[in-house]
């Protein structure tokens, strides 16, 4: 991400900020405190940035104004924004951890410690960030990196056994229906192919058989040193290893629910009870529970104290029953973990994890409900009554049929998950057949928490569940409350029940979720979660990308009108067939947003259009309708929080999906270069690619930013190498009597050294204000992402960042 933007309070000149931190000043502070001081004077060199923009001319990307056939990029560009306003490097930050992460943005802090900024001048980078004591990786987390840059965590147990080094030596089909039985054990070498543990066994590290174990030991047998594992009896229906390669942690406990056994696996450790449940035949699973509601079947399972330290996660299979009697608007309890005290039980008191389902006649049916309560969490009375929905709401009873949200009632098996945070952040997530359902807090609820200041409160409004230590006790109830109350019986099927002592990544349960139903099937589910739009809550378990998008218009409709066709009611239809009249005409639907709460983006607003309310900027809005209910731009839209009070852009170009245009009013439109391509990019979804050799350009209208003095540019670039050694142009805007002249008043340029030149690596940018007079090679002034300024020297900088290395970076250009 490049970010160009002036420096703000009446300052003069410019900034320049690479991935979300500084890297350098034009003219750098310390000849500005000199010129400010009249301790020297450096003739012919005026200090550009701060004074008015005249800017008239077209903005050209990919090339220079000029169209030079020597200055053209080779690389893609992406997501484009000019403001009249300063940014302020807290502000520019959060726009790159918005998409790239909170650890890569903390790296690139410290990487950037040992620039000249920091280490010679003493300016603080990230004043924003706590980097004394960074959070340890535990022992056996990873962090790699895709082709595109973005932070991929892989967080394992801190032990030295995964659930896939357990389970990934052979696939696990017992050949006939039979309880759990660990027999006399007999030694054998993990991974070895063939299993010498036969079909219907698996190979078990010791070590992990050791950790499972309750005094620490594996059998009465004592194993010699050289024995790598022990035979274990596979549970009928076998086991699903998820791909090795993601290291999903060892589970606390595995209950497979199968073969008439109710007992954990492999050990037998935590033996459970069965009562009026039956066994039926299952093409997934072989042999499962099934729990009746009208007969209140349940099962009972040890106590198991997972969450000692904040972390935990519950995951399990789940099919509802579908032919049987409809109940009358009541909850189905699946997982029910609480303490009973004395005759009563509350689920909302400290110590609560629950997951049930709203039936037929609830208005909110079709979903999944969790309740979290952790140790901190003090019962306030019906304050404390708080609840949360797989389709991403929270405490909301009203009717919904979201488009594409999961329906957990459709007689199908789907794996649901619950966990807390992955990065340690307070809150909880839920996931639906592996994709992200829900996040809690909301963004809604953490808008409400920050501006009441909730935690500063000394009886805070809400207490945020989800991170803290649990302290559980009682027995672990499945098809039924804790209570056992008669209303609050499951039917239908369960298995696969793990709970973990810590989070799950969204990686993570991808993976779990693949290695029974496979991929396609996952890419179905995120499909349709990805369309659901009060689903649309961003991923931030990992700091990962922060997006929010909806399906295009065409889809909406088509969506609405089979809604309409599947309705009964008639005020319904009509609803919906004006809804659908609405949307093909293609006006403008206007709508309300409170840019303090809810950022420039949100869902809120326009949920019956199934589209975003988007922030119109000052020049467009009109009255209280400030912002247009639109389709996100392919690839979503990268919102940073309110908290960080970015100002709504003049203009916003998204370039992805073949779009030129701004948004979210096309106010302003481009011309692309025939046979310009676009690329699919596993970030921005369909990005703009450029061709040094073809000399491909975009040339877009001009946006007259800076016309009282301070602006902003930032963009997303990805550069695919050069071979010259003249300069390649990223963003190219100037008036239109340049005359070939790129040091001329009113002008903005940002490009790339090619690979011969000596300052290659870097990005260099020109600024000249409205006042500036060109007298020759004395107004040839530039600066570098190295802070480098007028500087052709071979560089190789500390803590600079190489922008040649085919990742996605974000330059931020700011006056002062």
């Amino acid at each position: 991400m490049i970010t160009l933007t002036s420096e703000g309070d009446g300052k003069k000149g410019y900034r320049m900020y690479v991935d979300g931190v500084l890297a350098g000043e034009a003219p750098p502070s310390v000849i500005l405190q000199q010129l400010s001081s009249s301790l020297t004077e450096i003739p012919g060199i005026y200090v550009d940035g701060g004074e008015p923009l005249k800017l008239n001319g077209t903005i050209h990307l990919c090339g220079r104004v000029d169209k030079d056939a020597d200055r053209h990029f080779g690389g893609s560009l992406s997501h484009l924004s000019l403001w009249d306003d300063v940014l302020s490097n807290e502000q520019v930050a959060k726009m790159y951890s918005t998409v790239m992460g909170d650890e890569k943005l903390k790296q690139r802090c410290i990487d950037a410690a040992a620039s000249e900024l920091q280490a010679i001048d003493k300016i603080e980078l990230c004043p924003f960030l706590d980097l004394a004591k960074p959070k340890p990786l535990r022992t056996s987390q990873k962090v790699t990196e895709s082709k595109s840059g973005v932070p991929d965590e892989r967080t394992g147990t801190g032990k030295k056994t995964t659930l896939s080094d357990v389970l990934r030596d052979t696939p696990l089909v017992p050949s006939e229906a039979k309880a759990v039985t660990i027999s006399k054990r007999k030694p054998c070498t993990v991974l070895q192919v063939p299993s010498e543990c036969g079909q219907d066994a698996i190979c078990i590290p010791s070590k992990a058989l050791d950790e499972l174990s309750k005094d620490g030991s594996t059998s009465d047998e004592d194993w010699s040193k050289g024995s790598e594992g022990e035979c274990v009896d596979a549970p009928v229906g076998g086991v699903f290893p998820p791909d090795p390669t993601i290291d999903v942690p060892m589970p606390l406990v595995f209950y497979p629910l199968t073969g008439e056994s109710v007992d954990s696996w492999p050990l037998g450790r935590f033996e459970g009870e069965a009562t009026d449940v039956e066994w039926t035949p299952d093409v997934l699973f072989e042999n499962t529970i099934k729990c009746s509601e009208q007969k209140g079947g349940y099962v009972k399972l040890p106590n198991v104290k997972y969450g000692k330290d904040g972390q935990f996660a519950v995951n399990f299979w789940m099919k509802k029953e579908t032919s049987g009697p409809t109940s009358e608007g009541g909850f189905e309890y699946i997982f029910s973990h609480g303490q009973k005290s004395g005759d009563n039980f509350n689920p909302f008191a400290p110590n609560n994890v629950h997951v049930y389902l709203p039936e037929v006649a609830h208005p909110a049916h079709g979903v999944a409900r969790v309740i979290v309560k952790d140790s901190l969490s003090e019962y306030k009375g019906l304050l404390s009554h708080t609840f949360f929905d797989s389709d991403g709401k929270f405490m909301d009873n009203s009717p919904r049929n979201t488009i594409g949200h999961v329906n957990l009632e459709d007689g199908n098996w789907h794996m649901f998950t619950l966990s807390t945070k992955s990065n340690g952040d307070a809150g909880y997530q839920v996931f639906v057949d592996g994709t992200l359902g829900g996040s809690f807090p909301t963004p809604e609820v953490q808008n409400f928490l920050d501006k009441n200041q909730n935690g500063n409160l000394a009886v805070p409004l809400l207490h945020v569940d989800g991170g803290n230590p649990m302290d559980m006790e009682g027995e672990i109830y499945l098809c039924g409350r804790a209570d056992l109350a008669s209303e609050r019986h499951f039917d239908g099927q369960l298995a696969h029940l793990e709970i973990f002592d810590e989070s799950l990544t969204q990686e993570m349960v991808e993976a779990m979720y693949t290695a029974v139903m496979g991929q396609s099937l996952l890419l179905d589910s995120i499909s349709d979660l990805a369309s659901s739009i009060r689903a649309m809550q961003p991923e931030v378990s990992q700091g990962m990308p922060q997006y929010i998008s909806t399906l295009r218009s065409s889809d909406i409709i088509n969506a609405l009108r089979d809604q309409k066709g599947a309705s009964s009611d008639k005020t319904e239809k009509k609803e919906l067939k004006a809804l659908i009249s609405e949307l093909r005409s293609g006006d403008t639907i206007p709508c309300s947003i409170d840019v303090a709460k809810s950022g420039i983006v949100t869902p809120i607003g326009c949920e019956k259009e199934g589209l975003v309310c988007a922030a119109l900027h000052e020049d467009l809005a009109k009255g209280k309708d400030n912002g247009i209910c639109v389709e996100s731009p392919e690839g979503g839209a990268y919102v940073p929080s309110p908290k960080t009070e970015l100002p709504i852009p003049k203009a916003y170009f998204p370039l992805t999906g073949g779009s030129v245009e701004s948004w979210p009013e096309p106010k302003y439109g481009g011309r692309k270069m025939e046979g310009l391509k676009w690329v699919k990019d596993d970030l921005f979804g369909s990005v703009l690619e450029c061709s040094e050799e073809r000399r491909d350009y975009v040339e877009l209208d001009n946006v007259d930013y800076g016309i009282d003095g301070p602006f902003t540019v930032n963009l997303w670039m990805s550069h695919n190498g050069s071979s010259g050694d003249t300069f390649e142009f990223l963003f190219s805007h100037g008036n239109n009597d340049l005359d070939a002249k790129p040091w001329s008043p009113n002008e903005v340029q940002i490009y790339l050294p090619e690979v011969a030149h000596p300052a290659h690596g870097v990005v260099r940018t020109i600024v000249k204000d409205s006042n500036d007079v060109y007298e020759g090679p004395l107004s040839q002034t530039y600066l570098d992402s190295d802070g480098g300024f007028m500087n052709n020297m071979p560089r190789n900088v500390p803590g600079h960042v190489d922008l040649t290395d085919g990742k996605w970076h974000m330059i931020t250009l700011t006056s002062e």
